[in-house]
């Protein structure tokens, strides 16, 4: 299910067992109490299951038990929760529906060599390791050569990139990439100063405002010490 929150609040409004500050918290994704996601681990709403399966807070047990959900598309919400253990992952890469696998690789509890045979291997599209923060630097670096601007989208809002990758984006001539750059904590001081002369007004005014909230930033860190 691709629109969790409207099907799943549908369902929710009639289960009074269930607090409303609970409810809200999976409708939105935030941490819930453990019992509440074991509970709805068996509603019969895919949408709550999936919300359930993306929760930063279900523990081992709910996971293993959402395994074996007959919806692919709750499965694949455990295979791309970052809080989803490794071992979980494992038996993930056994799942007989393609999409499942597909999304396996953006997790970033993966090992490095792990993910760099994923790569090796094509288990998925380039955008979706560029978007994952434990993709190693090589591989970060080989894709930020490609031309394709999913990728370069996805890699210019990965935090972990390192600063060959930004620079390689900062040069490049698309102006939506170098704007999204700006707002990126992996971006150095230097390469904001040099985006902030860049010929797209939209980018120089980005640039420059993420130029002065580090400054700010820098200046709050000094005088606290």
């Amino acid at each position: 299910p691709r629109n969790q929150p409207p099907g799943a609040e549908r369902y929710l409004s009639n289960k009074s067992d269930i607090p409303k500050a609970q409810q809200d918290a999976l409708l939105h994704f935030q941490p819930c109490a453990p019992e509440i996601l074991r509970q709805l681990a068996d509603a019969p709403s895919r949408e709550v299951r999936s919300l359930v399966a993306a929760n930063p807070s279900v523990n081992v047990a709910t996971l293993e038990k959402l395994l074996g959900d007959k919806e692919p598309g709750v499965r694949a919400f455990i295979a791309t929760n970052p809080h989803t253990p490794h071992s979980i992952l494992l038996e993930l890469k056994h799942d007989p529906d393609k999409n499942v696998q597909w999304c396996l690789p953006g997790n970033p509890n993966w090992s490095p060599d792990e993910i760099r045979q994923m790569y090796k291997d094509k288990a998925t599209s380039p955008s979706v390791f560029a978007k994952n923060s434990s993709t190693p630097p090589d591989i970060l670096e080989d894709l930020s050569r490609a031309g394709d601007y999913s990728v370069r989208i996805a890699l210019a809002n990965n935090h972990a990139i390192p600063q060959t990758v930004v620079r390689v984006l900062a040069k490049n001539g698309d102006s939506s990439v170098k704007g999204m750059l700006t707002n990126n904590k992996a971006t150095s001081e230097n390469v904001l100063k040099e985006l902030a002369h860049d010929p797209d007004p939209e980018v120089r005014r980005y640039a420059t405002n993420s130029l002065n909230r580090m400054i700010q930033t820098k200046s709050s860190v000094e005088k606290q010490h």
